[in-house]
């Protein structure tokens, strides 16, 4: 009776642990395997047919991995990174078609990329090359005149205001067109505010000949520095300086590079004891989007979040048809955050919760 109860016991248990094995794991890692569709080019080859296929299909693989790794960052070189070792993300594939194109061969397949891993190479790519967190961007125009001017206040600014507290990004509105009147100050903080910057930072540099260099071969050249702050959101000024240095060389040119460059320097030094109180704390919140259905929807949504106008919104993961989303928003309301995206929906969004750490979307298209 004794041994027939054990075995009982026994068979109970293993039944018990077959039927755990069996069930999904709370902990698994989710399915993140999606097929792109993309093309590949390569050169023809008269000879060997084989040769240009293959070179097409590796070009199309690339494309495939690099076209999955631009939804998760926006840095050129870290995408092209990824692209030169496709098959470490690509599973498998399938060959749709493939033909002459004069000179060229082209084909079309179908990769299945697994997102998972593109995540974690970008991961990596982004821990070599990382920028330090910031609470928002900036925006940085300089004003530079007379001798030697150039980019040389704007370089030792950069260079030299201490904290990593500020990112300046290089918006390409900064620079005027070589026929095109400067913008006027009101301009530029209307697109800092368009382009997501948090500061606007507005200098005028001048360096003047501070006497005649004939008698002893040296050009004194003083320079003078005007900088404003402004918060980007409203126009108001923050903080204003000014600046003065002076430099003496054998040109009147190299002697005003010198001036313009240590005016920056002095500036930023003094700048980066008062920016801790012209920058506002950063505020993050999750943007989670279920139901998408496939990668196609998932570059739609991209697309929507990208102009949401939020200082800063990344892609953190996407499987079985869910998407996670890192936004630090102009507006710390996240009910602004979700009207800002119905606004511009084209996937039947809805809404199913707003809280201050997330929002939550499911799609119905």
């Amino acid at each position: 009776m004794k041994k027939t109860v054990k075995r009982y016991g026994v068979l109970f248990t293993l039944v018990s642990v077959f039927a755990a094995c069996t069930q999904p794991s709370r902990l698994a890692v989710k399915s993140s395997l999606e097929p792109v569709e993309v093309s590949g080019l390569a050169d023809f080859n008269e000879k060997d047919l084989a040769v240009s296929k293959n070179a097409a299909i590796s070009d199309a693989l690339k494309n495939a991995v690099e076209e999955a790794a631009g939804l998760f960052s926006g840095e050129p070189s870290e995408i092209a990174a990824l692209g030169k070792t496709p098959h470490s993300y690509i599973r498998k594939y399938k060959l749709l078609s493939a033909a002459r194109e004069g000179g060229l061969y082209r084909v079309r397949v179908r990769a299945y990329v697994e997102l998972s891993k593109i995540t974690v190479g970008l991961r990596g790519q982004t821990q070599a090359t990382a920028r330090p967190a910031v609470a928002g961007k900036a925006a940085l125009k300089v004003l530079e005149s007379g001798p030697g001017s150039g980019d040389n206040f704007s370089d030792a600014f950069k260079k030299n205001l201490a904290g990593g507290q500020v990112v300046f990004e290089d918006y390409s509105w900064l620079k005027a067109a070589p026929s095109a009147p400067e913008k006027t100050l009101a301009e530029l903080l209307s697109l800092s505010r368009d382009s997501g910057a948090e500061l606007m930072f507005y200098v005028r540099a001048e360096a003047r000949p501070a006497g005649a260099g004939l008698a002893t071969g040296f050009y004194p050249v003083n320079c003078e520095a005007k900088l404003e702050v402004y918060d980007a959101a409203s126009g108001r000024l923050l903080f204003q300086d000014s600046s003065q240095a002076n430099a003496l060389d054998a040109s009147e040119s190299a002697s005003g590079v010198k001036a313009l460059y240590s005016a920056g320097e002095l500036m930023a030094q003094r700048t980066a004891l008062n920016l801790a109180r012209m920058v506002k704390k950063s505020f993050e919140l999750k943007l989670r989007v279920r139901n998408l259905g496939g990668i196609s929807n998932l570059k739609v949504l991209k697309r929507e979040a990208d102009k949401l106008g939020a200082k800063s919104i990344r892609l953190e993961s996407y499987s079985d048809g869910e998407a996670l989303f890192t936004v630090s928003p102009a507006s710390p309301d996240p009910q602004e955050l979700a009207s800002a995206l119905l606004r511009q929906d084209e996937l039947g969004l809805e809404l199913e919760s707003a809280t201050q750490t997330e929002v939550v979307f499911s799609a119905n298209r």
